[in-house]
């Protein structure tokens, strides 16, 4: 016989609902990345913005060996001290616009 949705599969006992548990409150605004990320600047074309591109290694899904992918962020440069060919270090932030989510928080390499 087929228990409808309102009836228990336990007879005779009492649903018991369960306490809620305590979460951690979320963040007021979700960053792209937790940790400073690192690359080279490829263009300050842009008013108090450094366009940085930014490499990583992953595993290729068939051949199973390790390929460079490139990705470019858009990080907000108050000084406007990049060049393009430093080496610089992005920390996250709060959105600044549709595409900047991070700021340049140090130059590491000068471009020669």
């Amino acid at each position: 016989m087929a228990l409808s949705m309102a009836q228990s599969a336990f007879t005779g006992a009492a649903l018991q609902t369960r306490a809620p548990t305590a979460r951690a409150a979320a963040p007021a605004f979700t960053v792209r990345a937790a940790q400073s990320l690192q690359g080279r600047v490829v263009s300050t074309a842009q008013h108090k913005t450094a366009v940085v591109e930014v490499y990583t290694l992953q595993m290729h899904p068939v051949y199973q060996k390790r390929v460079r992918v490139t990705t470019k962020y858009q990080a907000h440069d108050e000084a406007e001290q990049c060049q393009v060919g430093d080496t610089v270090v992005l920390a996250p932030s709060r959105p600044l616009s549709k595409n900047k989510r991070f700021t340049v928080e140090s130059i590491v390499k000068k471009a020669q």
